[in-house]
């Protein structure tokens, strides 16, 4: 499951922005709700798969509730660009709807009716709360991406066992307990997700440590 970065905001409260800017804001925040609502909605699936909706739904709940006051915000920011027919004051007014407080009040969500966030810091907390989602539910590219390099790893060294019972007996034994400590090794950087440790192994230096096998 990919993850998604809010767009990042044009100016400051109390000063008017350019159109051009204005537009550009609008079209990928328009895109980045989209996303995020297609992203939640399937974490909300994964959770219910998952059997997890004890431990997960309040964040579901506020990342639900977020989404919509941003969503709200967005319908406000829609309406006084009028299709581009603005103005100094249409584009102030504009300003003060990305930058000023959301309007948060009405959320029946407690922990969304207590803060005072802007539209920027709202994106970012949904980017954060959907960031912590996919790693509890174990969908962060990253983990996912560690994971299959783990199995590759581990299907790589089950093969290297299998051509060491072709060596010589004298060097079978030394390169089977060299082939057992790296499995071991393995295992560790599988339970911490030491990502430098995979990486390095990834590499193949650690293959300078077993005699070269008949069949390569």
């Amino acid at each position: 499951m990919s993850s998604l970065t809010a767009p990042s905001a044009p100016g400051a409260i109390g000063s008017p922005i350019q159109p051009a800017a204005l537009l550009d804001y609008l079209g990928q925040l328009d895109s980045w709700l989209g996303g995020r609502r297609a992203e939640l909605d399937a974490l909300d699936a994964e959770i219910l798969n998952a059997g997890q909706q004890a431990a997960l739904t309040p964040d579901m709940a506020l990342s639900l509730a977020l989404w919509q006051s941003v969503k709200n915000r967005y319908d406000l920011l829609l309406v006084t660009w009028d299709s581009g027919r603005v103005g100094p004051a249409e584009t102030e007014r504009m300003a003060s709807l990305i930058w000023g407080r959301l309007d948060t009040s009405g959320s029946q969500v407690a922990q969304l009716s207590g803060m005072a966030v802007s539209l920027p810091e709202a994106c970012r907390l949904s980017d954060a709360l959907a960031a912590q989602l996919r790693s509890r539910l174990n969908l962060d590219p990253t983990i996912e991406a560690q994971a299959n390099r783990l199995r590759d790893l581990k299907a790589q060294l089950e093969r290297i066992r299998d051509q060491l019972q072709l060596e010589p007996a004298a060097a079978r034994t030394s390169a089977l307990t060299t082939a057992q400590q790296l499995a071991l090794r393995l295992g560790t950087w599988s339970r911490s997700g030491n990502a430098a440790a995979m990486s390095a192994v990834c590499s193949g230096r650690w293959r300078s440590r077993l005699p070269a096998s008949n069949g390569t």
